[in-house]
């Protein structure tokens, strides 16, 4: 098959995206000297994220394109090893990736960079401390790294934009796992973000506990978990040396901390005045049609769907599921997959190569205006006034209005690219109905692909929204002193400070 190279229409604004924001603008009158260091090293930090954030999905995209251009790579099962297409998508991609790594270094040496001695450094304790720059906040998102010094936070910061690239890029190639991994590309070594495509292969790859394949489950006892680790005690599942598993490990709530029922409270298997049931340790979260763990009656709204009680799908109100827990679709949600690969695969191609590469330019396109918005709130915090605020905020809104329309010219162009696939092509054989599980969609009518691929392209937002605050961690903070409602104008961008 031959399409055109997403990259050839990413690369021309390659420049324009690595440049400092042009709506950046200085403050009035006299800045402290502390202040300035503190603006100088976020803009240095900025220039880093944004250099990371672009190369790292320029090489992603570009890995992801050269997979889709080969024969039975969304309907197949090749590999780099069996298949010479492949094989040299591989060397293509491991190269575009080796590039983005360099970018990925330059953000790990920030905060060494910015605190060493000189006339223009900053200290330690104001590049981490909450009246400075604050970038331990970040930890959240990488827990297993430390932020106690200024080099392990720029790790941390490091990391956790690579995830947010990833993030986007799963949301709009939901098989980027299983594509990458048939190239040998596994970026969950790396950026532990995606995802490995291994587990569920019925070997036990890396530190995987378990893997049993088709075989591996959430729902029935003693089976490997579908994230290959081992059943145990909080998992959910009442397995055979458990008297009950209401999915923690905490005392005094029916279950014990070791899955032993306790008396006297709910999961003791009777039905006491403030309890709808209570079926001990049949009581599940899990299983359809069960007393639940909190001695509540299965109900639409919890998770599970529930046949004996007319449910055919969870959670509802969304893209798939009516408010009623009815499917909006004329076939079971579990036929997704079965119904879609019958598409023809040049036109899956084409369309996850349109959604790809949309995405990608939504991702930093909107981007670098919510950046724009909140590095001139920043700088108007740290050295403007009064005038200098109320102008941040008339940009900022006016970012969000120009983001809003980059979305909505976005959705006609993808449903060009798409026009040969149904909403069950979406879903199956693009994997979308993850997507559309989590998707709000009021009404009852069937959902359209302009609504699926809409949803989609609101998550690429909201991503492009959390790597700004991963950026400048005191972001939600900086929009709050705006005249704005920051929860309401960028409802993606966390409070880290709460965090």
């Amino acid at each position: 098959m031959s399409h055109a190279p997403i990259t050839t229409l990413l690369l021309a604004t390659l420049a324009r995206q690595l440049a400092l924001p042009a709506a950046v603008h200085p403050v009035a009158g006299g800045v402290p000297p502390e202040a300035r260091r503190l603006l100088a090293c976020q803009a240095d930090v900025g220039r880093a994220a944004r250099r990371l954030l672009v190369r790292r999905d320029l090489a992603i995209v570009r890995c992801l394109d050269l997979a889709l251009r080969c024969p039975g790579a969304l309907a197949g099962t090749p590999t780099s090893a069996n298949d010479a297409c492949l094989a040299a998508a591989a060397a293509g991609c491991a190269a575009a990736l080796a590039r983005a790594g360099t970018a990925e270094r330059h953000v790990e040496d920030m905060g060494p960079r910015c605190t060493v001695a000189g006339r223009t450094s900053i200290s330690p304790q104001a590049f981490l401390g909450d009246d400075g720059l604050a970038v331990e906040r970040d930890a959240p998102f990488c827990p297993d790294l430390g932020t106690a010094s200024p080099a392990d936070a720029s790790r941390c910061q490091s990391l956790a934009l690579a995830c947010q690239v990833d993030a986007a890029v799963r949301a709009s190639v939901p098989r980027a796992a299983e594509l990458l991994g048939r190239i040998g590309i596994a970026l969950d070594e790396d950026g532990r973000c995606l995802g490995s495509p291994a587990c569920g292969n019925g070997e036990i790859d890396g530190d995987e506990e378990c893997d049993d394949g088709a075989d591996n489950s959430d729902v029935l006892p003693d089976h490997c978990r579908t994230d290959c680790t081992e059943p145990r005690c909080g998992d959910g599942v009442v397995d055979s040396d458990e008297e009950c598993d209401d999915g923690n490990q905490t005392d005094g709530d029916g279950c014990a901390a070791d899955c032993t029922v306790e008396p006297g409270v709910c999961g003791n298997g009777v039905v006491d005045d403030d309890e709808e049931c209570d079926d001990g340790a049949a009581n599940s979260d899990i299983l359809p049609d069960h007393c639940r763990t909190d001695c509540t009656a299965p109900s639409c709204g919890d998770g599970v769907v529930d046949p004996a009680h007319g449910e055919t799908c969870e959670p509802p109100e969304t893209l798939l599921c009516t408010a009623d827990c009815y499917s909006r679709l004329p076939f079971p949600p579990g036929s997704f997959s079965a119904r879609a690969h019958a598409g023809a695969p040049d036109d899956l191609a084409r369309c996850q190569q349109g959604i790809a590469g949309a995405a990608a330019r939504l991702f930093r396109d909107s981007r670098r205006l919510v950046e724009r918005c909140v590095m001139d709130a920043t700088r108007c915090v740290v050295g403007g006034g009064d005038a200098c605020l109320a102008r941040a905020s008339a940009r900022c809104v006016a970012a969000a209005t120009r983001r809003d329309t980059l979305r909505a010219r976005a959705v006609p162009r993808l449903g060009s690219a798409c026009r040969a696939l149904s909403v069950d092509h979406l879903l199956g054989a693009l994997a979308f109905a993850d997507t559309a599980s989590a998707c709000p969609l009021p009404g009852s009518g069937p959902p359209t692909p302009a609504d699926l691929l809409g949803c989609v392209l609101d998550q690429i937002q909201c991503v492009a929204q959390k790597s700004v605050a991963l950026t400048v961690p005191r972001a939600y903070e900086f929009l709050s002193t705006l005249d704005l409602d920051p929860d309401a104008l960028y409802p993606c961008v966390p409070d880290l400070g709460d965090e």
